[in-house]
Parts: structure tokens; C-alpha cells; sequence
């Protein structure tokens, strides 16, 4: 890539984040100030091979595997009297961390307190990969009877069953049956 193709793409990666959609040739050369669509080319040439941008079937421009990808620019400390961070230069993609499986994978937004000593708070947001296998200590949104929830899968001599993250809240046995519908692979919360 050149000097100013990360400027570039940033620009253009704000712009799909406001509209959902890349901007044709004639919107990105407009959007980035160039004076001709064959600049426009080679810019989008470059982010293909670079693997930011890709293109649909009907040649429109979408974002590529690397699209969402952003710096991780090292660690920082949640202590005092350290640096404040150190630089590393790595790279992060928040999809490829997060979502295993696109197809099976959905958003819900938590509400209530019972997992925040496990660092999930109400208003977070929960990725959930629907049907995975689970397994005992993971994080999972069940179903028991017509109430769905998210606890820590566990089991002792009486079967599995559903503790909170919190100790103000009771166990859940399910009197009859319990389903898992999907194990948690992160949370986030916006700011």
C-alpha cells in the first residue's frame, strides 16, 4: 500500500460504519478529493490485494476479510505508577475474535446484573454462537421453560444447571428440562 491508502481507507471505513455500503467509484473519488476514477482504481486495486476490499459477484466494491481489522497497539495497564502502554504494532480483527461462525452467530443485549463478576454488565452486548457444544464453565444463553438467560453452565451429582456471575442471585435447576441456545464468545459495550 502507498503513504496515504491508510488515510484513505479509514475514510472509507467511516463511511460504511454511517451507511452500510461502500461508496461507488464516483462517491469514493468525491469522499477522498481524487480527480479521476483511474485513481479510484488503483486505490481499490491496492486495498484488494492488501485484502481490505473485496468485490461482489456484480463487481460492487464490500469489504474484505481484513476490512475490520484495526492496530493493536500493545497493552495497557489498569494499575498506576507504570508506562502507559507499550507499542507492539499487531493487528486486530474485531470480527475474526469474535465471530467463529458468521452463520450461527447473533447479538443480544443484556439486561440485568447477574454477571458482572464475570465482566458482564447490563447493557452489554453479548456475542452468542447459536447451537455450539457446551461445555461445563462456559458462558451460555439457555432456555428454561419460556425464559431465556445468561449464567455459567455448570454440574454437580444432580445434573447440570445455571449459576450467575453475581452472588446476590439464586442458581437456576430446571425443574423440567433446560436448552442451550448458544454458547457466549465475547461481550462488548459501547461507551
Amino acid at each position: 500500500m502507498r503513504n496515504r491508502d491508510s488515510e484513505h481507507l479509514a475514510k472509507l471505513r467511516d463511511y460504511y460504519a454511517r451507511h452500510g455500503v461502500m461508496p461507488s467509484f464516483s462517491g469514493i473519488s468525491k469522499l477522498l478529493g481524487f480527480r479521476s476514477t483511474a485513481a479510484v482504481a488503483g486505490l481499490t486495486s491496492r486495498l484488494k490485494t492488501a485484502g481490505y476490499l473485496t468485490s461482489t459477484p456484480d463487481r460492487r466494491l464490500c469489504p474484505g476479510d481484513r476490512f475490520f481489522e484495526y492496530p493493536q497497539v500493545g497493552t495497557i495497564q489498569a494499575i498506576n505508577h507504570l508506562p502507559a502502554f507499550e507499542i507492539r504494532g499487531e493487528r486486530c480483527n474485531i470480527v475474526e475474535r469474535l465471530v467463529g461462525m458468521p452463520s450461527q452467530t447473533v447479538i443480544l443485549k443484556v439486561r440485568g446484573e447477574s454477571m458482572i463478576e464475570a465482566g458482564i454488565m447490563s447493557g452489554d452486548y453479548v456475542v452468542v454462537q447459536k447451537g455450539a457444544q457446551a461445555k461445563v464453565g462456559d458462558i451460555v444463553v439457555a432456555a428454561t421453560g419460556q425464559d431465556y438467560t445468561v449464567k455459567f453452565l455448570v454440574r454437580d451429582d444432580d445434573g447440570f444447571y445455571l449459576k450467575a456471575g453475581n452472588k446476590e442471585y439464586k442458581d437456576i435447576r430446571p425443574v423440567e428440562s433446560m436448552e442451550i441456545f448458544g454458547v457466549v464468545t465475547g461481550s462488548f459495550r459501547q461507551y
